[in-house]
């Protein structure tokens, strides 16, 4: 069964994604035939010169007909002539239908029968209408099928490909079994240039790729599990519906520009020359669990989720997850500095810092309302932005350790997180952020008073310093307390501090200041209880108008 002009249109396609449309077409041109593709980076058109056959688009290759219209006698002829002008000669199977009687006859032929399968391959614009297996064969020259439509499987497993593999334009249409190019060893670059799938994905799983694997306008599935890439893989300007590579190896760039993708499983990668990924959107989920990075990395993403869980950095790098995603990085571990940045309008959520290496990590933009603290290791060389999100509580900021606290509510968790507060202190101290660091500093004394027995000195004394000042932290309380003493000072210096004819709520308020400087003298016409509160005054006041100044400064040094 032969392609006539009036199937061309199961060649058509047209796509529109976010780069630009990815085109393809076959026309009549007289008696030649024209293939055009196009996509974002890339495009073309190729020409043959049709079967003889009226109607037929069969490209003419003995006796001015095609493939299609060739006896199997005549076809193996033709594939001799092939082998005879070797490395000349290419075998093109262009505009047929790859049925069974066709496929028995070219795998039947001198050409499928040699080790290796020597000269290049060539198939366009064909429908592949059976299942194709050519697994544990070897090519020794380049195999390329360009605007093929599948609607039967075709099986590469095994192989062994000298030069490269094109798979571009290339249409599984549903139903379909797909590409399986599993286990195989390819020397040369791999191209996947506008493939396409309704459901199955390009498998490699397993396989050897010793150069490049690269692809402009792909919108097909890739599954690469456990492959080994030599050199770079690249995939630019696409939509493929999932991108799967775990257990992976790629020792140039992994350069995923401008490309959306429904999900990225990359679990223990090993990228030992990637210094730049993206901007690549990933959908549900950015798996780089496990993952290996040699090279200072620059990553920008959008995904619901970003898991860097157990990944190291040798040479740290700079990764932005943008978007109201989630940023997972429990276990992280980086040899240099690494910041990690969400999105500008902070929806960007970090949920642990857990068994995480923070020493040369700097979070950035992130929402850490809800991330736990609490397992870190070397928090206290942790470099947080002013632009971090953290919960307010009574006017001051908190982790999210101190509110898990009220589930456990002991003196134990408590201490614990009075660390985690004193480790967060000492890094924004280190950075000159005194304010910032003052509300860790609260936060830390805080557990501490939960986690001291009330009945001790240490207890009471903690207790004394929340009640009278807040720490130190907040003026408002001592300048209250100095307010109230002055007043009771008054008070008192009025009714039985002062000699009875130097009385008067006038005069007792003047002495009640005057007494709270302690360079000032003592008053001569005061009785024992005067001169008793006046001594007291000389060193209350002044304690609580330092803790007032002092509270003050902690909110406005830099």
């Amino acid at each position: 069964m032969s392609i006539t002009i009036a199937d061309l249109d199961v060649f058509s396609s047209s796509q529109q994604l976010s780069a630009g449309p990815v085109t393809v077409s076959v026309q009549v041109e007289g008696r030649r035939m024209k293939l055009s593709v196009s996509s974002p980076g890339s495009g073309g058109s190729s020409y043959w010169d049709r079967c003889s056959v009226d109607r037929c688009v069969g490209e003419a290759v003995n006796g001015g007909m095609c493939l299609n219209h060739l006896s199997r006698q005549d076809i193996h002829t033709y594939v001799d002539q092939i082998l005879a002008s070797y490395p000349r000669g290419a075998l093109r199977v262009t505009g047929v239908s790859i049925d069974d009687t066709l496929k028995e006859a070219l795998l039947s032929s001198q050409l499928f029968r040699s080790m290796p399968v020597a000269p290049h391959i060539q198939v366009m614009a064909a429908v592949l209408e059976t299942d194709l297996d050519l697994s544990e064969k070897n090519f020794g020259s380049h195999l390329g099928l360009h605007g093929v439509v599948f609607d039967g499987a075709l099986r590469l497993t095994n192989c062994g490909f000298l030069q490269g593999l094109n798979l571009t334009h290339c249409y599984q249409r549903a139903g379909g079994a797909g590409i399986d190019v599993s286990h195989a060893r390819i020397a040369g670059d791999v191209r996947l240039d506008g493939s396409r799938s309704s459901q199955q994905p390009l498998n490699f799983l397993h396989t050897r790729f010793d150069s490049s694997v690269s692809a402009q306008g792909l919108t097909s599935g890739l599954n690469l599990s456990n492959a080994t890439i030599g050199h770079e893989l690249a995939i630019r300007n696409s939509a493929p519906q999932f991108l799967i590579f775990p257990e992976g190896t790629v020792g140039g760039g992994l350069m995923l520009d401008n490309s959306t993708f429904s999900f990225i499983d990359a679990k223990n990668l090993r990228a030992s020359g990637a210094s730049q990924i993206g901007p690549v959107t990933a959908g549900n989920r950015f798996d780089l669990t496990g993952a290996r990075f040699e090279q200072r990395l620059s990553l920008r993403v959008t995904t619901d989720r970003l898991s860097l869980d157990d990944s190291h950095f040798y040479n740290g790098g700079v990764l932005r997850s943008e978007g109201a995603g989630q940023v997972s990085i429990r276990g992280l571990r980086t040899e240099g500095p690494l910041v990690i940045q969400g999105s500008f309008d902070g929806k960007t959520s970090l949920q642990s810092l857990e068994n995480t290496d923070a020493g040369e990590l700097t979070l950035a933009d992130l929402d850490l309302t809800g991330c736990v603290f609490e397992h870190a290791h070397r928090l206290d060389a942790l470099r947080l932005e002013a632009t971090n999100q953290l919960a307010l509580y009574k006017g001051r900021r908190r982790i999210h350790d101190e509110e898990l606290l009220k589930a456990k509510a002991d003196r134990h968790s408590a201490l614990k997180i009075a660390a985690l507060y004193r480790a967060l202190r000492q890094s924004y101290e280190i950075q000159g952020n005194e304010p910032g660091a003052a509300d860790f500093y609260y936060g830390e004394m805080e557990m501490r008073r939960l986690g001291t027995d009330r009945t001790s000195a240490e207890g009471f004394l903690i207790r004394l310093y929340w009640v009278v000042s807040g720490y130190g932290l907040r003026a408002s309380r001592p300048l209250g307390f100095l307010v109230a003493l002055w007043v009771a000072a008054a008070i008192l210096f009025e009714k039985l501090g002062l000699q009875a004819h130097h009385g008067g709520w006038l005069r007792a308020a003047v002495d009640a200041a005057q007494s709270a400087y302690p360079s000032t003298q003592t008053i001569p016409y005061a009785t024992t209880v005067g001169t008793i509160t006046s001594l007291f005054l000389r060193v209350a006041a002044p304690a609580l108008a330092a803790l007032a100044i002092i509270g003050l400064r902690s909110r406005v040094k830099r």
